[in-house]
Order: structure tokens, then sequence, then C-alpha cells
């Protein structure tokens, strides 16, 4: 709890005319888990207001209209902090294995294909601005989501296995029917592809389907066996 208690005297120090300039609104520690000793991390209003403003530019909504006084009367704020505690988690728990991430080449192309978007570079960087971000933080921000999406398919991929009668299943309860309702161009066979053709692509979809339900149960183990303290008041 120190390290709570240094950065609350820290963040919510006043400014010059009496303003609160930031705020502590959880505090995250591991609890007692396998491997070394992880330190806990705090999330300051800061802090979720730029992963709203990240969320917001992605999904291209409007950017949030928060203030840290509305804090605690703030839905929004909670459903946003359940998920970056659950990114917390996954980064602790990270740091405990032998995980070994790869360069920053793809999300560096991943920027570049975000940027790549508008116009031109100006254009880009006043689009970033009405967000209160810029290329530097976007780049931290995919950098990290990368991270830990590597992290979470590399521990739970080897162990998802699917059968061959879940992917005759899916294509013909599931494929078949969508393509048959979907329109499509002139002729009785065009085209539903046959069961080899899109065997892999089925796979693929089944087996992240079982790894999204995996990540759930281990996120939940991981909140068990967590501190976690919110300060919304």
């Amino acid at each position: 709890m120190l390290l709570g208690q240094i950065a609350a005297t820290m963040l919510l120090a006043p400014a010059a005319r009496g303003e609160i300039v930031d705020r502590i609104v959880a505090v995250v520690d591991p609890g007692m888990v396998g491997g070394p000793p992880t330190p806990g991390e705090i999330i300051t209003w800061s802090a979720a207001y730029e992963q709203a403003c990240y969320q917001a530019f992605q999904k291209g909504e409007p950017p949030p209209q928060w203030s840290p006084a509305q804090v605690a009367s703030s839905p929004e704020l909670r459903e946003l902090l359940s998920r970056m505690i659950d990114e917390v988690l996954l980064h602790q728990a990270l740091s405990r294995s032998p995980f070994a991430p790869s360069g920053e080449g793809d999300v560096r192309g991943r920027l570049q294909a975000i940027a790549d978007k508008y116009p031109g570079a100006e254009t880009f960087r006043k689009q970033l601005q009405r967000y209160h971000l810029t290329e530097t933080v976007l780049l931290r921000r995919l950098t990290r989501e990368g991270l830990l999406m590597a992290f979470v398919d590399s521990t739970l991929r080897p162990d998802v296995r699917i059968a061959s009668e879940e992917i005759e299943s899916y294509y013909q309860s599931k494929l078949l029917p969508q393509l048959q309702s979907a329109p499509r161009g002139a002729g009785p066979s065009a085209s539903l592809p046959p069961l080899d053709d899109v065997r892999a692509q089925i796979q693929e979809i089944l087996t992240q389907q079982e790894i999204d339900r995996r990540l759930e149960q281990w996120l939940q183990q991981l909140r068990r066996a967590a501190r976690i303290e919110f300060r919304l008041e």
C-alpha cells in the first residue's frame, strides 16, 4: 500500500489555484501468485481518460467529455476501469513469465495503416489532437496492446484443440446458413464453398472463440488472487 500512499500524495497535490490536477482511481496488487514478486500498479484518472480517448479514436466515436470531479458518477469510467484492470493483471502475469516479445515492426505498420486513412500528416495530427493524443501515445498504446495480445495467444493457443466434428458443425449450422441468406451472383452454385476450402478459416474462428473463453477464465483467476482497490469517491 506504500506505493498508493506515495502516489496519492503526489497526484492529489493542489495546483496553483487549488484544482485537482489528477487523482488515483484504482490500485491493483497482483497478490500471492506463482513466480517472482510483482509490484502493484496504480491507475490514475488521467490514464483512464487517455484510454477512453484512445478507444473512442479507434472506434471513430466522439472524444469523451469527462472531468476528475465526475469520477464517482460515471458508469462509463467504471466499465473502462474494469477493462484496464484486466490489462494490468495480464501485464503483471507477463512480467512473471518467460515470454519474449518480438520487435515493434508490426506495431509501426499498424500505426502507418492508421495514418494512411487520412489525406495527409497534418490532418492525422489534428485528429489525434482532437482526442488529446499524439503519435507517441498512439504508438505506446498499440505496442502494449500488441504485446498483451501476443502474450495471451502464445499462452493459450498451444492447448486449444478443435475437433473435425466441431468444424463440420460450424460449417453446416453457421457458415452455410449465413452464405445462403447473403446476396450472391447469378447461378445456383454461385457459390457455396465446399468444406475443405474453408476448413482452415473455420478452425481459426473456433480457435479464437476458445481462446476468448479461456482468457475470461484466466482473468477471473487473476482477479481472485489480486487485491483491487477502487478510489472513485
